[in-house]
């Protein structure tokens, strides 16, 4: 589900940004221990997308973290944190506390429930995240025959579909 949320008031009553207090901070975390997060917690639509150029993140270690851009003055977080939805409360208190003022963007229900409950953010929902069971898919039938003619013409048209996990050098300079 693709909301915006964004919080009623600058920020929550009585907090202030806290900087580095704490342990907690920007960009605490080496890449592979952000990995390790994302590996284990990181299963929303937007998960890699944290990883774009000019991110930045939240850390809380042993807990995980939250990638966001400041921009005019407002944290806007890019999707739910990357943690245990079991912590999901406690890393966005810290990360208001840390941050004085945040929007959330492309979030689950779950998550926008919380945030409204705990929190007071309002939610708006901008589209919905469709889940493919790709060992249950398959192109048979009439509804699926337009996928069937764009796949058919892609093939003939010499298009090359490969999935990889990590940089191969015979495909990188296809386009």
């Amino acid at each position: 589900m693709a909301m915006r949320l964004q919080h009623t008031a600058h920020s929550l009553p009585g907090s202030a940004p806290v900087g580095n207090e704490g342990g907690l901070r920007q960009d605490m975390f080496e890449p592979e221990e952000r990995i390790r997060f994302l590996r284990s917690h990181g299963t929303h639509c937007m998960a890699t997308s944290l990883f774009q150029p000019g991110m930045s993140f939240f850390d809380m270690p042993g807990v995980g973290f939250i990638g966001y851009r400041k921009k005019w003055g407002t944290a806007v977080a890019l999707a739910e944190p990357v943690c245990d939805p079991a912590s999901w409360e406690e890393i966005v208190r810290a990360f208001l506390a840390f941050s004085g003022n945040a929007v959330f963007l492309q979030v689950s229900r779950p998550f926008a429930l919380m945030l409204h409950e705990r929190f007071g953010y309002l939610a708006t929902q901008c589209g919905i995240e469709t889940i493919v069971h790709l060992e249950r898919f398959d192109l048979k039938g009439r509804k699926k025959q337009v996928i069937r003619t764009a796949v058919n013409k892609a093939n003939k048209d010499g298009v090359l579909f490969v999935e990889k996990d990590r940089p191969d050098p015979e495909v990188e300079g296809l386009t």
